[in-house]
């Protein structure tokens, strides 16, 4: 990893933590409510948020899974949800949680579908496609029925 890419990602994993070590003294700021939300839907990574940034880079993964990209996904879509931007992705969430997927696994199946256009992005250099990421989210509504 080039030593700009490893700086951001050290940048990000102590606003993170910084933001959960404020939540668990109650001292949040309001901007941050929705991170630090993100934060505690992911039990899971408790100890990397504890960790911060002092734990090593090699032991930045829980269960073969990077938590703080997890969550900087998680909340991208918890971001796109408030802000209607791109519309059609409430709609989707709705549609699944109708279909019985409880809400926090439909954010994940909808972060999956953004991984895959931020991928997109990156490897082919070029900008968001709007309707290629609103048609992977149509997709995860016609799953079953393919």
């Amino acid at each position: 990893m080039p030593d700009q890419m490893k700086e951001m990602v050290r940048i990000s994993r102590e606003i993170m933590c910084s933001i959960w070590e404020r939540f668990q003294r109650g001292l949040t700021l309001p901007e941050e409510e929705h991170i630090a939300g993100a934060l505690r839907e992911h039990d899971e990574y408790k100890s990397a948020w504890e960790a911060g940034s002092a734990a090593p880079d090699e032991h930045c993964t829980v269960n073969g899974a990077n938590p703080f990209l997890h969550v900087h996904i998680h909340v991208a879509v918890e971001n796109q949800l408030r802000g209607g931007d791109p519309p059609g992705v409430s709609v989707v969430l709705g549609e699944l949680q109708r279909k019985g997927i409880d809400r926090h696994e439909a954010i994940h199946m909808i972060g999956s579908v953004l991984i895959n256009e931020i991928y997109e992005i990156m490897g082919a250099h070029r900008p968001f496609d709007r309707a290629r990421y609103l048609k992977g989210l149509d997709n995860l509504l016609h799953r079953d029925q393919n």
